[in-house]
């Protein structure tokens, strides 16, 4: 029992290494860094932003965490539901306002995983920063984690309601927030209006990391994740070695949304009509192409001609419409993820020009 301890002490403490060999832990190789730059299947950018983190920091079989004490809160009213969990204003014991997410249960490494994340993003702005994670005494597999209250509003809830100066400074503080989270490693994997928050100051707050993941090239991922509307081409078409360019295509459905005053901008009855509502603006040429470049088998993909997004304008939008609003959703809204703008490329992007904070 003394070994098994020490083992895994020290395996929460080594590092993974640059050199060529397997991390068994992974199932995953580590080369050169132009093997690296070079691959087809690998980010354009930060593919190396775990490369020296310790096992316990990205993988949830070895993370051990401090229990805070589940008594020093009191649950008030219920202020949000999602699909994994519930969302309370409560009172800390020192008599600071807090949020508090009840997960329902789950398996733990589900719940380390969640865990890391937040951690991995301590520190980034425009990101709601974990405070407590208590772990649920009676029920081993679930906790609830602890959050500073913010007076602030769902961006879903100002839809329809905003100009374009708005829509420009809220959606260049949620490319902040995407660049940081990337830079450190994260796939957010469920961008969308509901887990996006705005304070009365105009700050804008990244939310809801429960679908969060580390990066790590070549790795296969599950590709049921995220909300329907928003999945990008990749996950549709089942291509499991996605990266951060994921949440790039849900940026571009967010800010198509807000600008052609159309929520959701593809709305699919399933991920096979879903896909079919893609390919109707993008058209059936550029998803073959994709489909054969990373050597993807799609039985029967939908047949459509390409259309311009200025299908999209109607009299009710026309005042929120540029050639930069076009230029760049056009630039976020391709299949190849790989030719997909990054979130700091979009940021240089000349939509926020007068808007860089």
């Amino acid at each position: 029992m003394h070994l098994i301890l020490i083992l895994l002490v020290f395996l929460g403490n080594c590092k993974l290494s640059t050199k060529p060999h397997q991390n068994h832990f992974e199932n995953i190789f580590y080369y050169d860094e132009e093997y690296y730059k070079n691959n087809l299947y690998v980010s354009r950018v930060y593919w190396n932003a775990n490369f020296d983190k310790r096992l316990k920091d990205v993988d949830p079989r070895y993370l051990y965490y401090k229990d805070g004490d589940l008594k020093r809160y009191t649950k008030y009213d219920k202020i949000g539901q999602g699909a994994f969990s519930q969302v309370f204003l409560g009172l800390r014991d020192d008599g600071e306002i807090v949020v508090m997410k009840e997960l329902k249960p789950m398996k733990w490494q589900a719940i380390n995983r969640e865990i890391q994340v937040l951690k991995a993003i301590k520190g980034t702005t425009n990101t709601l920063q974990l405070i407590d994670a208590v772990r649920n005494q009676n029920k081993k597999q679930n906790a609830t984690f602890i959050y500073k209250y913010l007076s602030s509003v769902n961006l879903l809830h100002l839809f329809g309601k905003l100009e374009l100066p708005k829509i420009k400074l809220y959606m260049y503080q949620l490319l902040k927030a995407l660049n940081q989270v990337h830079s450190k490693g994260v796939m957010h994997r469920d961008v969308k209006m509901a887990n996006i928050i705005i304070k009365e100051d105009d700050t804008l707050y990244l939310i809801d990391w429960g679908l969060g993941e580390f990066y790590h090239p070549k790795k296969r991922y599950n590709t049921k994740v995220g909300t329907r509307y928003q999945k990008a081409p990749e996950l549709l078409v089942n291509n499991k070695q996605y990266d951060y360019s994921i949440d790039m295509w849900s940026f571009g459905c967010t800010l198509a949304s807000m600008i052609f005053q159309k929520q959701p901008l593809f709305k699919g009855k399933d991920i096979y009509d879903q896909l079919d509502k893609i390919v109707a603006v993008l058209g059936t040429e550029d998803l073959l192409k994709y489909l054969h470049k990373y050597d993807i088998i799609y039985p029967d993909p939908p047949i459509h001609s390409q259309k311009p997004f200025t299908i999209f304008i109607n009299p009710e939008n026309a005042h929120l419409i540029t050639k930069e609003g076009l230029d760049l959703i056009s630039k976020l809204l391709v299949y190849d993820h790989k030719l997909r703008l990054t979130a700091a490329e979009a940021m240089a992007h000349s939509f926020f020009d007068g808007f860089r904070i």
